[in-house]
């Protein structure tokens, strides 16, 4: 049959109402052949075949070609079919949004990764440079003190590039590890004996006042001493370091930074637990931003980085949050616009 386009006011006539109201299914095979399409999908006594028309009129209405035969069904038919094909657009729109997001992944991560081989690139060349001069000139023409400034610079070049090539392998990391989260490949080794946390969030602290010496972090511990809990150390300290990383960032530089640890009790269960939070004084976040900073390669349009360089992967807290769940703990942000945020996450105690 031909497609042709349905008059205006066709939703009028009465023909099109007990149709609607009579509820239409849709066809068996829409592409079949005539004497496929003529089957009812549900065969039951009321079902009545309509075509012409009246077929093409649903078509129309469910938004599939006009071919074959359908069947008039009594009783919610359409509603049923209705919700399917609303639930199935979520779907195809949440998957072209997933799709967006992975672009705008790949396109972020290709100048994230090009940033630190730049600097590695530089630094090593003019380290080269400094040594071939250092090498080629006569001993007597040059004075013990310039060499030794020449050389206390190369090292620092050197020192830079080492940086870069921790902030690479760490940008590397993170995206294998997100593979590994999304195929069911990912392995947490929690010790058998129990970990010291205030010596991994230390351990995490002292690298990074070496990486920002410039930049002020309070850190607040409990006076007991040691809190002990059965976690894999470095998977630990991947979460500390992301939360650590996000607040400097997202912050002045003249601001500082806050860390904390303290013990409490899980509300449901009264099972004790640990809190380790990471407080900043940043632009804040919005409520649908608390939410959704969670998600895989999400960033947020109204956040922009304040200090230091890169806007990041927006793999962190997505990969923060499964790792302390496959601990038994828990994340969260409580945040205000203009007013910071805190993100925190617990752990059970041993």
């Amino acid at each position: 049959m031909e497609n042709k386009e349905i008059p205006c006011g066709f939703m009028e006539d009465m023909q099109a109402r007990k149709l609607l109201e009579g509820q239409a299914h849709l066809p068996v095979n829409p592409h079949a052949s005539s004497d496929e399409s003529s089957v009812p999908v549900v065969p039951n006594e009321e079902s009545q075949p309509v075509s012409g028309e009246e077929a093409e009129y649903i078509g129309h209405v469910l938004d599939c070609p006009p071919v074959g035969m359908y069947t008039v069904e009594p009783e919610g038919q359409i509603s049923h079919l209705l919700t399917e094909r609303a639930e199935l657009q979520d779907q195809v729109a949440a998957l072209r949004e997933a799709n967006r997001r992975m672009e705008d992944f790949l396109g972020i991560a290709t100048h994230e990764l090009r940033t630190p081989l730049t600097t590695i690139k530089a630094n090593t060349q003019l380290a080269m440079r400094r040594v071939k001069t250092l090498l080629l000139a006569p001993q007597s023409d040059v004075p013990p003190l310039e060499t030794e400034k020449k050389l206390t610079s190369t090292l620092n070049m050197l020192e830079r590039a080492e940086h870069q090539i921790e902030v690479l392998n760490r940008l590397v990391g993170d995206m294998l590890d997100v593979s590994r989260i999304q195929t069911g490949r990912l392995h947490v080794h929690v010790q058998q004996e129990p970990s010291d946390l205030l010596a991994i969030v230390d351990d995490v602290l002292q690298e990074q006042r070496k990486a920002t010496p410039d930049r002020i972090i309070n850190v607040h511990f409990p006076d007991s001493g040691s809190i002990l809990v059965l976690v894999d150390p470095e998977r630990i300290k991947q979460v500390i370091f992301n939360y650590l990383l996000n607040a400097l960032k997202y912050s002045e530089a003249q601001q500082p930074v806050a860390v904390s640890v303290q013990l409490e009790a899980q509300a449901e269960t009264g099972r004790r637990m640990v809190r380790v939070q990471v407080q900043d004084k940043g632009m804040g976040l919005e409520p649908e931003e608390q939410r959704r900073v969670w998600e895989c390669f999400y960033q947020s349009p109204k956040v922009k980085v304040l200090s230091g360089s890169g806007v990041g992967l927006g793999l962190g807290l997505y990969f923060s949050q499964t790792l302390i769940e496959r601990h038994g703990g828990q994340v969260g942000v409580l945040s205000a616009p203009q007013e910071g945020s805190t993100f925190w996450f617990t752990l059970p105690l041993a």
